[in-house]
């Protein structure tokens, strides 16, 4: 099977993220490592057109492209188009379908402002093995700070991160650090510092898949994390 625009490991299905935040915060990497988008106007179009995003404006609910390369492409164009988005970042890659809101000429320049998407595909690289252990049903807390407390069960885990479901977000932000508690037995838990980098919506109780990065972790915590997670693997494999 070969690889789509957007999805260099084409075994992997994507993360749907529909958090216009999260949405924001992914496009603004095109923008500060100055990536270069592909674009296609037809599901018949052999070859994608470039541009690159400009500015990201989601309290607008717009983006900002340059010119689409080569011009003659485009020429077809106009408000109402719907336009098929890929790009790859260093291990990601995001594709999404947006429309076309205006052509505006600046400087004899052809900038196209596009209605900001309401959902991303989503794939991530991973270079550690994740162990999905959702039949231990084991139950994390995770604290957003000034009493709250988010309840929920471990989705899986592996040497650099965590993926958990929750009921709800609850003002959780990219970027930022909060301590999380595992509880993998009656009387003994886990507690790890994690930083948000993705967050689904999935079906069930728990509707919010959260994926996230082990934050500030000395050796020796390390070392006792990547026991923990030998050891959650080994119960899951006597459970089966």
């Amino acid at each position: 099977m070969s690889d789509t625009p957007g999805n260099p490991h084409s075994e992997s299905p994507p993360e749907i993220i529909t958090a216009r935040s999260y949405i924001a915060a992914l496009l603004q990497r095109t923008v500060s490592e100055r990536l270069l988008v592909s674009v296609k106007f037809s599901a018949e179009q052999l070859d994608p057109v470039t541009s690159t995003v400009l500015q990201v404006l989601p309290h607008e609910g717009q983006l900002l492209f340059d010119e689409f390369f080569p011009q003659p492409s485009a020429q077809a164009l106009t408000a109402g188009s719907t336009i098929s988005v890929a790009v790859r970042f260093e291990g990601a890659s995001l594709q999404f379908s947006a429309v076309i809101d205006s052509l505006q000429e600046e400087g004899g320049l052809r900038l196209w402002r596009v209605v900001f998407p309401e959902s991303v595909k989503y794939w991530q690289a991973r270079s550690e093995h994740r162990v999905v252990v959702t039949a231990l049903a084991i139950p994390v807390r995770l604290y957003v700070g000034e009493g709250v407390v988010l309840k929920g069960q471990l989705q899986d885990l592996c040497t650099q991160g965590v993926g958990l479901r929750l009921a709800k977000m609850a003002g959780l932000k990219r970027g930022k650090a909060y301590r999380c508690s595992i509880d993998h037995s009656d009387d003994e838990s886990v507690e790890i510092e994690i930083e948000p980098s993705r967050a689904t919506k999935v079906a069930g109780a728990l509707p919010v898949l959260l994926g996230a990065h082990l934050h500030n972790m000395s050796r020796h915590d390390m070392g006792q994390w990547q026991r923990f997670v030998a050891e959650i693997e080994r119960r899951l494999l006597r459970k089966h």
